[in-house]
């Protein structure tokens, strides 16, 4: 049964579609010792088309495998995945989140093409969190969108920006509670109170520890800048 590196675990699977084969492999590593181990049966498939938005039959295995991971990483590896499109700049990470459709993946272009190679994505739909050591750590993993914008690669969290299309292009500082309800629309809610109870202290660290911002932008570099420079002044102020 092979073995993937995933947000600092090595995860045994056993995908069996060509779609999850190949999603798979550049994670897959030479190793015999094993964190966690995911199986996925009918009944997980059967449950993921019965809920599928987009992608059915083809990536429902797939899909099955990352929400057993992610559940796996919340109870016991304290960490989550936030839907956003993540990049790393000068040695951090940060998050653009919003609901689908706003434009997540554009902006992230909009850096690529402005900052080239000092730019790099990270993940472009579900990076995976997890705190060590007290610093939380944003991964890439092979859950990147549609388009696999994403790479094997992982920094510390420095900031957060929703993003809301708008006509200007400005920053806001966002309050922790606001914050906490904003990211905790963009990931997966578990049914169980401790699991829900372990999901709520995880975006409490991470609201209270690093800073969350409203974007409203537009689709142009300005909007890149007016993050840059919210960046910027972070790194001032540390």
């Amino acid at each position: 049964m092979p073995i993937y590196r995933i947000a600092d675990l090595n995860i045994k699977i056993t995908p069996k579609t060509k779609f999850s084969i190949n999603r798979l492999a550049p994670y897959m590593v030479d190793a015999d010792e094993y964190d966690l181990q995911v199986v996925v049966n009918q009944q997980h498939i059967d449950y993921e088309l019965s809920v599928a938005q987009e992608g059915g039959e083809i990536s429902a295995e797939f899909i099955a495998v990352f929400r057993q991971i992610c559940t796996a990483v919340l109870q016991s590896y304290n960490g989550m995945f936030i839907h956003s499109a993540a990049i790393k700049y000068e040695k951090k990470a940060y998050l653009f989140t919003a609901p689908s459709g706003t434009g997540k993946t554009t902006h992230i272009k909009l850096w690529k093409g402005l900052l080239k190679d000092k730019v790099q994505i990270i993940n472009g739909d579900k990076p995976l969190l997890r705190e060590k050591d007290g610093i939380i750590t944003v991964y890439g993993n092979p859950w990147n969108g549609k388009e696999e914008y994403g790479s094997n690669i992982s920094a510390p969290l420095g900031g957060i920006f929703i993003l809301k299309r708008s006509t200007e292009n400005r920053t806001a500082v966002v309050p922790p509670f606001e914050a906490l309800k904003s990211l905790l629309a963009q990931t997966m809610r578990p049914t169980d109170k401790e699991s829900a109870a372990k999901l709520i202290d995880f975006l409490n660290k991470i609201v209270n520890t690093i800073p969350v911002y409203t974007l409203e932008c537009t689709i142009s570099d300005k909007a890149v800048q007016a993050a840059l420079s919210e960046i910027e002044s972070i790194g001032k102020s540390r």
